[in-house]
């Protein structure tokens, strides 16, 4: 085989290797982000809206107490509905010494209505909590 062709495949494979490794890091690290986003909606649809409340970080609760919390969600059933949800963006990063991670994908609901969702997340401690989250209507539907 030719040293150009060796050189060639070499480099491809180190490519395919390098995208593999990247990946295999980024969905890694952002699986507890994720992991505690699932937990808070399934806590929602089980009616636990305490138990999701606690899940929130201490500038969430600040800002909103749990009546209010409780209006939202009156407001958007999608969030109570049985949804299910897929997270395929995630990224995590720090700013002023915080930790954060944002994932977004798509909620939906029992009744089959969807939206984008995007989930923002702090690190307290050890513990991932969520800050608040974002919904918007998918456009296309």
């Amino acid at each position: 085989m030719k040293t150009g062709l060796k050189t060639c495949l070499a480099f491809l494979g180190l490519s395919v290797l390098g995208i593999f490794v990247f990946v295999f890091f980024v969905f890694g690290s952002t699986a507890k982000p994720v992991k505690v986003s699932e937990e808070f909606f399934t806590e929602l649809s089980s009616g636990e809206v305490s138990a999701a409340y606690e899940d929130t970080s201490v500038l969430f609760k600040e800002n909103t107490n749990l009546e209010l919390f409780e209006q939202f969600l009156v407001q958007f059933p999608i969030l109570t509905d049985t949804p299910t949800f897929t997270f395929p963006s995630r990224f995590i990063g720090t700013e002023n010494g915080v930790t954060y991670s944002d994932v977004s994908g798509t909620v939906t609901g029992a009744s089959g209505d969807s939206m984008q969702i995007e989930m923002h997340l702090v690190k307290e401690g050890k513990d991932w909590k969520v800050s608040g989250f974002n919904l918007a209507p998918i456009l296309d539907q």
